[in-house]
């Protein structure tokens, strides 16, 4: 999710920090929402977030190929319908 910095950013109302404090990626989120004087959430509560963010920036700056994990999901979840 890092790799939409500005889109994170925006949607906090934030100016794009110069370094993120945090040695996880879960603790930069959590210091960009400090900083927008809101919480972090996982999972559904981030929806908002994530609706908002440049999913294709997202997938292109993956070290993992995430178009092969949701083809794994699909096939796993088709075997089981």
């Amino acid at each position: 999710m890092l790799q939409d910095l500005e889109g994170i950013c925006k949607f906090l109302g934030i100016k794009k920090p110069d370094t993120l404090p945090g040695n996880t990626g879960k603790k930069k989120m959590i210091s960009l929402h400090k900083k927008g004087g809101k919480t972090y959430h996982e999972g559904t509560k981030a929806r908002e977030l994530i609706k908002s963010l440049d999913m294709e920036k997202i997938i292109a700056g993956n070290l993992i190929e995430l178009h092969l994990i949701e083809e794994e999901i699909y096939l796993s979840n088709s075997k089981t319908i």
